[in-house]
C-alpha cells in the first residue's frame, strides 16, 4: 500500500488510524463495563514524514475523550526505522441514532 513515490499511502495511513482508534475505543469500553457500538464522525489526519516500502512501522492509539455521546481517540505512525512521526489522526466516534419505523 505505497504510492508511486514508493511511500505509504496517505489512504493507507487513514485506513490504520481508523481500525487502531476504533481498537483502543473498544477496549477501553470494554473494561469499563460500558460496549458500546459506534460509527465514524470524522477522522482528522496530518502527515508529518514518509514512511519507504520496508521500514518498519510502531502505531501507538490513545482514548481522549469517552463521553456518553462522543468516543475520541488519537492514533499515531512512527516509522521503527528513522524513528520519526509519519502521521498521525484523531478520530471522532459516537453512538448512532436508533432507527425510526
Amino acid at each position: 500500500m505505497v504510492n508511486g513515490a514508493m511511500t505509504i499511502h496517505g489512504g493507507c495511513s487513514a485506513y490504520l488510524v481508523d481500525i487502531c482508534s476504533t481498537l483502543a475505543i473498544i477496549v477501553y469500553t470494554l473494561s469499563s463495563g460500558r460496549p458500546v457500538n459506534t460509527v465514524s464522525q470524522s477522522i482528522n489526519m496530518t502527515y508529518h514524514s514518509p514512511a519507504g516500502l520496508g521500514e518498519e512501522l510502531r502505531i501507538v492509539s490513545t482514548t481522549m475523550t469517552i463521553g456518553s455521546k462522543t468516543l475520541i481517540a488519537r492514533t499515531e505512525i512512527w516509522s521503527d526505522t528513522t524513528k520519526r512521526l509519519v502521521a498521525s489522526g484523531v478520530h471522532s466516534k459516537m453512538e448512532p441514532s436508533q432507527a425510526k419505523l
